[in-house]
């Protein structure tokens, strides 16, 4: 692996999941009640420093794949909205500086700095090992959370498999720093990496169905058939046509998320769900359409 390449693989790595992984200590912190206010703080402290890791990869945007700007998995144009009703109705701060910036940055790219290699591929080195030391110090706070909610010692707003599906992503960002240090390219074709994150989208669609209001019976028999489409997609990935169909319904499914974040901005279905996550799913979504349609 050639030190670009390198660089390459860390920003946008980094850049993805600490987004990701920032936005889960934000919906955690929302879904805890005062009682284990210990834990509401120290997801809060972890947020404050992915957002300090999203600042520095911006640092280093311009070796920003083009695909993987245009692909609508770092920030939506609704991003910013979403992290405004955090702060309005959950009183979860966020950082709107870093998403204004990390959005601009990525709709007017600047030029790689010229001669200036040596010293962003440390830079990007940096950032691997700071990443991995957060992702690790989260994987434990929220296994705590999860273990306290499954024995009766604390009550929240998600349910127990929510936190084991943020570990699960967690230990995907790590498998993926782990994978750069030994010179391993991230992100060529891998039907493991598409596999993984089909999975976490059924998830994504069963946790959807639990979050809406009864009433929206429309829209929990949609999140129902996108569950099952998701495995039956899982079941048929290696096959000849198998990534054809879980293609097609993620596309659907990010069209579903679009008009949900609209719907839920303007107060137009009832879901417990914060906008913020209907928002996070949607990049997750775009990031699963890309790395699937690497192989074509």
């Amino acid at each position: 692996m050639t030190r670009e390449q390198y660089i390459t693989d860390a920003v946008e790595l980094n850049m993805f999941y600490s987004r990701i992984l920032k936005e889960h200590c934000a919906l955690d912190a929302a879904g805890l009640p005062p009682p284990v206010m210990r834990f509401v703080q120290s997801f809060e402290r972890y947020k404050v420093h992915f957002e300090m890791l999203l600042g520095e990869c911006l640092e280093i945007i311009s070796h920003l794949p083009a695909a993987a700007r245009e692909a609508g998995e770092m920030v939506t144009d609704n991003t910013a909205k979403c992290e405004n009703k955090m702060r309005e109705l959950y009183g979860v701060s966020e950082n709107p500086r870093i998403t204004a910036l990390q959005a601009e940055s990525i709709s007017k790219p600047s030029a790689v700095p010229v001669g200036r290699l040596p010293i962003i591929y440390e830079h990007a080195v940096k950032l691997n090992g700071k990443g991995a030391e957060l992702a690790k110090g989260l994987t434990e706070l929220t296994q705590t959370v999860s273990e306290s909610l499954r024995t009766g010692q604390a009550a929240a707003a998600f349910y127990p498999a929510e936190c084991t599906h943020q570990i699960l992503e967690a230990e995907q960002y790590l498998a993926g720093l782990r994978l750069l240090e030994k010179g391993g390219a991230v992100y060529g074709y891998n039907v493991s990496a598409v596999r993984f994150w089909t999975e976490r989208h059924k998830e994504h669609a069963l946790v959807m169905r639990g979050d809406l209001d009864p009433s929206e019976t429309a829209d929990i028999s949609l999140a129902n058939g996108f569950a099952r489409e998701f495995n039956a997609a899982l079941a048929v990935l290696d096959g000849e046509n198998g990534l054809d169909a879980l293609v097609g319904t993620a596309e659907r499914f990010a069209d579903y998320l679009n008009t949900l974040v609209d719907r839920q901005l303007s107060v137009k279905v009832l879901t417990r769900m914060p906008v913020l996550q209907a928002d996070h799913i949607l990049r997750e979504t775009n990031y699963l359409l890309r790395i699937a349609g690497i192989k074509g």
